[in-house]
């Protein structure tokens, strides 16, 4: 939650002079969690409700699959200061079985986009790709590598990340991945992924968080954030080294080890 909120931040301070603003995030969960501790979404609006100027240029559109979380994230939001101002707020406890019903954004609107599904559920290339056609768009997304982790045989991968690859780059994983160590693999498949959604965009500066298991010490997810402006990413940047235990020159951090990891190639 701190570190998708300092990317909010960062975003929020440079374009809040425009007349509409975006915030999506289709897998929100609960406003408040079981122990007290208040979810990524109710964060982001508290930053959003600052002012009700602020409110009042913000389209907000929050998605979760479970009606008991989004009824939990009502009442949360509902007593937030300045709540009641903003522009337009849009909640719905779709499945996203078909991405073609989410929602799109005008290119001429600044947008943050946040997608935190349970496993790969929710990361469909094509959709991702149609909001980066925006250049205003940016966003965080969760990588879940731990799927990776569980396959000692990668030919297995077979009709399980459709959503995330083409066939081809599925059989270029593969071929890879059987003849590569651990450590290698991982930056192959990461690297695959984020030229797969980011090819062909317009100026897409990625900066890739790593979590690590504390016990295994295997990696368990990656937030992958895209940012559409130079000066931006790079203050981002250096923002998540304040969150990060081990820090290399790629920007790949793990909040668990100390221990050196070869770094990704990511630019």
């Amino acid at each position: 939650m701190q570190i998708v909120l300092a990317a909010f931040k960062l975003w929020l301070s440079d374009v809040k002079r425009n007349k509409h603003l975006n915030y999506i995030d289709l897998f929100c969960g609960p406003g408040v969690y079981d122990d007290g501790t208040l979810s990524t979404p109710v964060c982001i609006l508290q930053e959003i409700c600052a002012t009700e100027k602020l409110a009042r240029q913000f389209y907000v559109v929050l998605n979760d699959n479970s009606k008991e979380a989004m009824a939990r994230l009502r009442r949360a939001m509902a007593n937030i200061r300045n709540y009641k101002y903003i522009r337009s707020v849009t909640t719905s406890t779709n499945d996203n079985s078909d991405y073609n019903t989410w929602p799109d954004i005008d290119n001429d609107e600044h947008s943050f986009v946040f997608l935190d599904p349970f496993g790969w559920k929710g990361m469909n290339k094509e959709y991702i790709r149609r909001l980066l056609n925006n250049p205003n768009c940016e966003m965080v997304l969760l990588f879940c590598f731990n799927q990776f982790n569980r396959f000692k045989n990668y030919d297995e991968i077979d009709g399980i990340f459709e959503d995330l690859f083409t066939n081809s780059e599925l059989s270029e994983i593969k071929q890879f991945c059987a003849m590569n160590p651990g450590y290698q693999n991982e930056r192959f498949i990461l690297n695959t992924y984020v030229k797969s959604i980011t090819d062909g965009q317009t100026d897409c500066y990625v900066i890739p968080f790593k979590f690590q298991i504390a016990i295994s010490l295997k990696t368990s997810h990656y937030l992958i954030f895209i940012v559409r402006d130079a000066a931006r990413a790079q203050k981002l940047a250096r923002a998540l080294r304040n969150f990060a235990n081990y820090k290399d020159d790629r920007l790949c951090y793990s909040t668990k080890s100390d221990a050196p990891r070869a770094p990704l190639e990511v630019s």
